[in-house]
């Protein structure tokens, strides 16, 4: 299972629908939580984080359905790695904790 940078926007907005993983009353406020989650990770591999606090009008810049990715507008490749590694251990975290979810199906090569 591989987790591509150019997922990193609808994976963000999946993930932060509810307040499951991160907690916080809408979804800008579970964003910035997980920005920094992510930036945490980005200090542990040794990679400055140049990235804006995520919101909901970053992911969505050209409107609802339109991804264009914080990895093309926002990070340098060290750091576009770092987000797309860390996405797929928090997706991995989440489908262990649930396994009957979809996440869990999608990590194992199911649907």
């Amino acid at each position: 299972f591989k987790m591509h940078p150019i997922l990193s926007n609808p994976a963000l907005i999946e993930l932060t629908e509810d307040d499951s993983i991160w907690p916080g009353d809408h979804q800008d406020e579970r964003l910035r939580m997980a920005f920094v989650q992510f930036t945490s990770e980005c200090k542990r591999h040794g990679v400055r984080n140049r990235g804006q606090i995520f919101s909901v009008k970053q992911m969505y810049p050209l409107g609802k359905g339109n991804y264009p990715t914080l990895v093309q507008k926002h990070f340098n490749g060290a750091e576009a790695t770092v987000l797309a590694k860390w996405l797929k251990g928090v997706t991995l975290a989440v489908a262990a904790a649930n396994p009957a979810s979809e996440h869990c199906a999608l990590g194992h090569g199911g649907h």
